[in-house]
């Protein structure tokens, strides 16, 4: 007869490593990277580039355009983001979804920008982002692992 119980205690990670706290992460890391319209490195990016690689070390494949990710993903509120998702913007540059960054917690969110030649941190309270917002997408899903199962065999 084989008995299994289902451990109920929880170990917490020194070190969060969900995929939303890799982007965040590696988004943090490329704080002023050059801006390069059309580029995706690690040397130089504009914003889909920008969030194309940091997607990529979490292992979710992103499209290149903003306009692009911008349909990928689950749509949701303002209200709701959470660090890890993609902030958008319309009418930056061109006429609709132009702009796109990863937002980071506090109302703040990080972006290749133009006018900055780099990338940066900013608010989306901002008058500029806030009157541009377009909506927001989560484009991770990070849930708890199983919970082991002890098993003893008598």
């Amino acid at each position: 007869m084989k008995v299994c119980i289902v451990s109920m205690a929880v170990a917490a990670p020194a070190v969060s490593n969900t995929a939303a706290d890799l982007i965040v992460q590696e988004a943090r890391e490329s704080i002023g990277t050059p801006y390069r319209y059309a580029r995706e490195s690690e040397r130089s990016t504009d914003c889909a580039g920008l969030v194309r690689r940091v997607a990529a070390v979490a292992g979710i494949s992103m499209p290149r355009t903003s306009r692009a990710q911008y349909r990928t993903g689950k749509p949701i509120s303002a209200k709701d983001l959470q660090p890890g998702d993609l902030v958008f913007f319309k009418n930056t540059y061109r006429m609709g979804i132009s702009h796109v960054g990863i937002y980071i917690g506090d109302g703040e969110f990080i972006h290749a920008a133009s006018r900055q030649k780099r990338v940066v941190v900013a608010r989306l309270d901002v008058d500029y982002f806030a009157r541009r917002f377009a909506g927001a997408r989560r484009i991770v899903r990070d849930s708890l692992p199983p919970l082991p199962r002890l098993c003893a065999v008598p």
